[in-house]
C-alpha cells in the first residue's frame, strides 16, 4: 500500500520557513516511514530537505511567494510558480494526497477554486475548525473562507458540518446557528432567512439559534456562521483561552501546562477547507512550528480514515 503523500507549504506565513524545518524533521522521525512529506519551498529550504537523504522526504522548489498582504486573485494569476499554487496543482493531479499551508487565506480559497473541483451541491468551500466543548468536539464553519454568505450557502455549510461529524462517528449531529439571541426573530436578515431554511431542511437536527456564550456547553455538534463572524468568534475564543491560561499559570503552573496542551493555538491542527475535492489544511499565518506539525498529523489521519470518500458518500444523504 502506498504511503500517504502530504504536501507542506513553507512559504508565505509570518514565520520564516527555516523555523519550521526542525519541527518537520522531528515529526518525520516520529511518523517514520508511514508518510511521505513533500516540502514546497525556496531553493535553500529544499537543499536542506534533500540533505536528509530520506526516500520518504522530498521537495519542490518554488520560485515565488504569495505574501499575506498580496491581493489573492492577482497573486494567483501572477505568481504561478509560488509554493501555494504548485502544491494545489500537485493535489489536483494526484501527486499528493493532502496539502498543508500557513499562507494567505484569500489566495488559498481562490487557488482551490481554480485547481480543485467543489463537492456536489457545494457553491463555496468553508473553513471548518474543531473546538473542544464540555461534552466533546464541535465543528465550527465558516471561520474565514467567505466574508459574506447567502442563507443557502449557510445551509450547505451545515450539511458539510453534519457530514464531517458523521464521518467522525457522531451518529446524529445537532446543528446550531450562531446568533445574538436564541429567539427566532433575532439577527440580521441573513440569520433570519437561514433560520427558516434550516428549520425546513434540517428538521430535528437543527436546535435553533445559539449565542456565543452557549457554544461551548456541548449541546450542538455543528455551529454554523458566516466567515466574518466565524473568524471573529474563533480568534476571540483563542484570545480568551490565552488570557485564562496566563492567569492560571501564576496560580497553578502544572494545570496551566496541561490546559495549554489542550487549548493553545500551537497545539491546534488548523482548519479544514471543507467542500473541495481534496484534503486542504489551513494553519494560522502566525502558526508556531508545532501547529504546522499538528496540521500535518491531522492531514495524515484524514487520509488514513478515508475522510474525503466518506464525505463524498455522506454529503448527498444529508
Amino acid at each position: 500500500m502506498q504511503r500517504p503523500r502530504i504536501g507542506v507549504d513553507l512559504m508565505g506565513g509570518d514565520e520564516p520557513p527555516s523555523a519550521f524545518l526542525d519541527a518537520i524533521f522531528g515529526l518525520k522521525d516520529e511518523l517514520k516511514d508511514t508518510v511521505h512529506l513533500v516540502i514546497f519551498g525556496s531553493k535553500d529550504i529544499c537543499a536542506q530537505v534533500e540533505t536528509r537523504d530520506d526516500p520518504t522526504l522530498s521537495s519542490r522548489i518554488a520560485s515565488g511567494v504569495i505574501e499575506m498582504d498580496d491581493n489573492p486573485l492577482t497573486a494567483i494569476r501572477t505568481k504561478k510558480q509560488a509554493s501555494m499554487p504548485l502544491g494545489l496543482k500537485a493535489l489536483s493531479s494526484g501527486e499528493i494526497d493532502a496539502f498543508v499551508t500557513t499562507g494567505n487565506t484569500g489566495a488559498l480559497i481562490a487557488a482551490s477554486q481554480l485547481f480543485l473541483t467543489n463537492l456536489g451541491g457545494i457553491e463555496r468551500p468553508a473553513l471548518l475548525t474543531s473546538l473542544p466543548t464540555k461534552r466533546g468536539i464541535m465543528a465550527v464553519l465558516d471561520v474565514g473562507a467567505n466574508v459574506t454568505s447567502t442563507p443557502e450557502q449557510l445551509l450547505q455549510f451545515a450539511k458539510m458540518g453534519i457530514a464531517y461529524q458523521l464521518s467522525s462517528q457522531i451518529k446524529a449531529p445537532k446543528v446550531g446557528l450562531l446568533n445574538i439571541g436564541v429567539e427566532t426573530h433575532k439577527g440580521t436578515p441573513l440569520q433570519k432567512k437561514a433560520f427558516d431554511l434550516f428549520s425546513k431542511e434540517l428538521g430535528p437536527s437543527f436546535l435553533g439559534n445559539i449565542e456565543g456564550h452557549e457554544a461551548f456547553d456541548g449541546n450542538v455538534d455543528v455551529l454554523v456562521t458566516d466567515g466574518f463572524t466565524g473568524n471573529v468568534f474563533l480568534k476571540t475564543a483563542e484570545g480568551v483561552s490565552t488570557l485564562h491560561l496566563s492567569k492560571l499559570a501564576s496560580f497553578a503552573p502544572k494545570s496551566a501546562g496541561d490546559l495549554k496542551r489542550l487549548l493553545h493555538d500551537a497545539d491546534t491542527a488548523g482548519a479544514l477547507l471543507a467542500g473541495v475535492g481534496g484534503i486542504v489544511i489551513k494553519c494560522h499565518g502566525n502558526a508556531h512550528p508545532l501547529a504546522l506539525a499538528n496540521g500535518i498529523k491531522k492531514a495524515h489521519s484524514l487520509i488514513e480514515g478515508s475522510f474525503l470518500q466518506k464525505i463524498k458518500d455522506t454529503l448527498p444523504k444529508v
